[in-house]
């Protein structure tokens, strides 16, 4: 059965994209309503969802694979991460599958292109400017080293 307010979220978003890489076909993921976008260094994926009749939307970017990190520092880098929470707007890093995540979820209901275009957007220069940060401060380089 077809899903007309997921169809017409997916069609917000991806007019989003547009705006912000040209051409959102290429950027389009496995299954419908996903995309997989570059920012500089970080894989940015953009996911639209339904959970229990409510329609969201998932922005996420890997930062960095815990395994990267010293045992004796894992603490610190986490510590490190949460005082930078304190920093964002509408993004907090998580821990999750074994690493750190930048992450924005949010209601889709009432948005607009333009509200969509900047959670991703926000998103991304995030990873840019703090993913790198924590990086700089768990590893000692950035993810361009």
């Amino acid at each position: 059965m077809e899903d007309r307010n997921l169809d017409r979220y997916i069609e917000i978003v991806e007019s989003a994209i547009a705006e912000l890489i040209g051409d959102p076909v290429p950027a389009r993921g496995e299954k419908k309503g996903q995309w997989n976008l570059v920012i500089g260094n970080y894989s940015v994926m953009v996911d639209v969802y339904n959970l229990s009749g409510k329609y969201f939307l998932q922005i996420v970017c890997p930062i960095l694979k815990l395994e990267e990190v010293s045992s004796d520092k894992v603490c610190q880098v986490y510590r490190k991460a949460l005082e930078i929470n304190d920093r964002l707007i509408q993004a907090s890093f998580s821990i999750y599958n074994e690493g750190i995540w930048l992450r924005n979820i949010r209601n889709l209901e009432g948005i607009s292109v333009e509200e969509a275009r900047y959670s991703i957007n926000i998103l991304g220069q995030f990873a840019l400017k703090y993913g790198e940060e924590l990086r700089q401060f768990a590893l000692g380089h950035s993810s361009e080293d």
